[in-house]
């Protein structure tokens, strides 16, 4: 058995004024009409069924998911045959990262379908442009879990990235036939660290997408980060009471920190399927159709002499004169103007406003 775990629980800062604490990435039409979370389960809905595949995410956004998927699984009708019932929702009664969340979806796993059965973790909002390319890196994930490994994917690097952490392999076994043994996972690097990982060519981008043999995590689970393990090992995983007294005790952490960088049994696929984090603005303008003198035009604007650009607005009339390289976000209650090599720096601003107590704008 097959179960996709898509994790939806970010908060999405890197987007604002767009994503907000009530509205994240995941849950809001960045990149065409449907959502990213939407888009997640159609894609992986080609291989796995809907009712197949569970959502975690927080209370909070319960409701709009469950209409989204209500909206998606109604598109459905007709066209798909496998997927005629929604995916189940997972409520995580708080964000701990991807640690627990992943142990909870692989106890349950394990009670449900056996030690046998497989996960493919996937986060909600992530944008893929090649989708056959990546339903075959899916596919080859699913054969090589199935040898009782931890499958991670990695993107082969397309220029220095300082935004995206890295998997480095062994060069001599470099294939993208094949899996290959994780030598190591790295942390961002500065912009000399990352043209070296490309001149070297044994370091891929950490995509943060997996394919799990549910048996072997657990055992690695038990042996590298034992206290984890044994939470949820002795609890009620159906239980929401137990599983929200288990959270509050809970530290955040990574699922990379807590198993992949520690156990022998990680092997990452390297693969090249159009893949965006759509971690900041300029991410979103990279994958987005683009219009006359390469802008990105998402509601009313008009343009003059205006180039290589962002605009995103629902209801105003956005109005620009000779500027380059800039982002305009304008929503009904306050406007972003950035220069788009600086998208980056949206955290740091709502860090800001948080730090001023501007509560209404998070």
């Amino acid at each position: 058995m097959v179960i996709a775990v898509i994790l939806a629980g970010g908060s999405g800062t890197r987007l604002w004024p767009l994503s907000r604490e009530a509205a994240p990435k995941q849950i809001i039409s960045l990149i065409g009409e449907k959502t990213l979370l939407q888009k997640t389960c159609e894609r992986i809905g080609k291989i796995i069924p809907y009712e197949k595949q569970w959502i975690i995410a927080g209370e909070n956004y319960k409701s709009q998911i469950e209409l989204q998927l209500k909206e998606l699984l109604s598109s459905n009708r007709g066209v798909s045959t496998i997927n005629t019932k929604a995916p189940e929702v997972l409520i995580e009664p708080a964000n701990r990262n991807t640690a627990p969340a992943v142990f909870w979806a692989a106890f349950r796993c394990y009670k449900t379908y056996g030690k046998d059965s497989l996960m493919v973790v996937l986060p909600s909002d992530h944008f893929i442009s090649e989708e056959s390319e990546f339903n075959n890196a899916i596919k080859f994930g699913i054969s090589e879990a199935k040898k009782k490994r931890l499958i991670t994917f990695g993107i082969t690097p397309t220029h220095p990235e300082t935004m995206y952490g890295y998997i480095k392999f062994d060069k001599q076994l470099k294939d993208s036939s094949k899996a290959f043994p994780v030598r190591s996972f790295v942390e961002k690097p500065n912009l000399q660290n990352a043209e070296r990982y490309m001149e070297e060519g044994d370091y891929l981008w950490n995509s943060g997408m997996f394919v799990f043999h549910v048996g072997t995590l657990l055992e690695e689970g038990k042996r590298v980060c034992p206290d984890l393990y044994e939470t949820f090992s002795r609890c009620n995983l159906f239980n929401t009471e137990e599983i929200q007294t288990i959270y509050n005790s809970l530290k955040p952490q990574s699922i990379d920190y807590a198993i992949m960088e520690k156990t022998k049994k990680a092997y990452v696929i390297p693969c090249s399927f159009g893949w965006n984090d759509v971690g900041n603005w300029r991410s979103v303008y990279e994958v987005s159709p683009k219009s006359v003198k390469n802008n990105v035009i998402n509601g009313k604007a008009n343009l003059i002499d205006t180039s290589n650009s962002l605009i995103y607005g629902k209801e105003r009339m956005i109005a620009v004169i000779g500027m380059e390289n800039i982002g305009i976000i304008d929503t009904p209650d306050a406007l972003l103007v950035f220069p788009l090599e600086q998208a980056y720096r949206v955290k740091e601003l709502v860090e800001t406003l948080n730090k001023q107590n501007y509560k209404d704008y998070l």
